[in-house]
């Protein structure tokens, strides 16, 4: 999380929220995104694809080493395989609409809010002496546990609560500030431009 608001922290600053248009320079937003659709689906595990430590949550995978040298958060994402779409001329043609949304709720999400794991109250306090922070980073070591899901057609982990809390004072003002925005967003726009994108990065990794 920390690499990914310091992206966010240079790219966008302060006085303004992420935005699609931004796209270009939060790849590693996107890398976040790409690893949060790969990671549980048992068909994304492939080592000789995706390399090692494909039970690891490992956004950088989707990284390429180059840059742009005039901006050096304007990384490119390798052309790896989105399986849960399809192949071929069978993948599927929303695609770009099922990633835009996951794409900026992470990138403001990230941009506003430390996110933390809520330690349940019935959770018991296992071991003298222990912090309410150390129980809360053993509870969530046990939420990204590979048990703790539930397998089958889908994949979704139990049930579980964090707290948001914001990063700056103000944060809630922004917010509010910038509320329903996207009301008159002129979104076939926005999705070919999406797809245009997606498929210049797809050509330069």
């Amino acid at each position: 999380m920390a690499e990914a608001q310091c992206v966010l922290d240079q790219v966008v600053g302060c006085n303004q929220l992420p935005r699609h248009e931004g796209r270009s320079h939060l790849a590693y937003i996107d890398a976040i995104v790409s690893e949060t659709l790969r990671w549980r689906p048992t068909i994304g595990w492939d080592e000789s694809v995706f390399g090692p430590g494909v039970d690891s949550f490992v956004p950088e995978r989707w990284l390429s080493d180059s840059k742009d040298d005039t901006d050096g958060y304007a990384r490119k994402l390798k052309n790896l395989p989105h399986l849960g779409f399809g192949f071929g001329q069978r993948m599927c043609t929303e695609r770009h609409i099922a990633r835009n949304g996951p794409f900026i709720i992470a990138a403001r999400l990230l941009w506003a809010f430390n996110i933390e794991a809520a330690v349940p109250s019935d959770t018991p306090n296992e071991g003298a002496g222990r912090s309410e922070q150390q129980r809360a980073e053993a509870f969530y070591e046990r939420l990204l546990d590979e048990t703790a899901s539930d397998s089958g057609l889908t994949s979704r982990p139990h049930n579980f609560k964090v707290v948001f809390r914001p990063r700056v004072p103000w944060v809630r003002e922004l917010l509010a500030k910038h509320a329903g925005e996207d009301e008159n967003v002129d979104l076939v726009a926005l999705l070919d431009q999406a797809a245009a994108a997606t498929s210049e990065k797809a050509g330069n990794a």
